[in-house]
């Protein structure tokens, strides 16, 4: 591909990859890194695209190793770190965001964030495949065309991370299990000034799949404020170490 054809068509997928990179590492910083450093690998390997795959796909491709790599690098996240990050402790600085007006709660957000959250306790490649999968809705041919693996490992992959999932949410959100330790999403409601407290919560039971698609609706990328995910991913960031 010409570098003039590469510039034209790139503007048409760079939300996607930004979306792709906050999905798979969370924190704002580090997904950027993430696509710039992508974008990077892309410029160079240019003669190297023979149209084998859409653009879509190969910088799909290059952005989801380079975030596998960077996660590799990093430990993976306890999942009682993720509840303590937002437990009554916290309560006093959530309300002090709150303080701003232009600051509202949406359920749909926070629960994007556990997603994310509960993927960085998987191994790097089970969390890509259910992002790939799951939130981007990719045909199981094109995710293992961006993970380079056959479609039957990452279906297996897929299959493996979704089981472990579903088991780490049985065992830990209060949406799913009334026994369930992380009741952030009710405390947080609660916390929000009245007309800034989004959507009701969904009703209890919360299947995985229903789950899947409260993620999957919440906008990661563009127009949306992500304030308060910024502030819940630094907060359970800084306490991993």
């Amino acid at each position: 591909m010409l570098p003039s054809q590469f510039e034209l068509e790139l503007p048409t997928h760079l939300s996607s990859l930004r979306a792709l990179a906050r999905r798979l590492v969370g924190d704002r910083d580090e997904a950027q890194d993430i696509v710039q450093e992508a974008l990077l690998r892309a410029h160079a390997r240019l003669s190297a695209f023979r149209g084998e795959s859409t653009l879509k796909t190969w910088l799909f491709s290059i952005t989801t190793r380079v975030a596998i790599d960077h996660l590799r690098g990093t430990r993976r996240w306890d999942k009682q770190v993720m509840v303590d990050a937002c437990d009554a402790r916290g309560a006093a600085s959530v309300a002090e965001k709150y303080g701003d007006p232009s600051i509202s709660f949406d359920v749909r957000q926070h629960v994007s964030f556990c997603f994310t959250c509960i993927g960085r306790s998987l191994s790097p490649e089970g969390h890509a495949a259910m992002v790939l999968r799951e939130m981007f809705n990719l045909p199981h041919e094109e995710a293992a065309k961006v993970l380079d693996v056959t479609e039957s490992v990452f279906r297996h992959t897929l299959s493996d991370a979704r089981r472990v999932m579903e088991q780490e949410y049985a065992g830990l959100c209060a949406l799913v299990n009334k026994t369930g330790a992380c009741y952030q999403c009710k405390a947080l409601r609660e916390l929000a000034p009245d007309g800034r407290r989004g959507p009701p919560l969904p009703e209890f039971p919360l299947p995985f799949d229903a789950r899947l698609a409260q993620a999957r609706d919440a906008q990661v990328e563009g127009d949306v404020d992500q304030r308060l995910n910024d502030y819940f991913f630094a907060a359970t960031k800084r306490m991993q170490k």
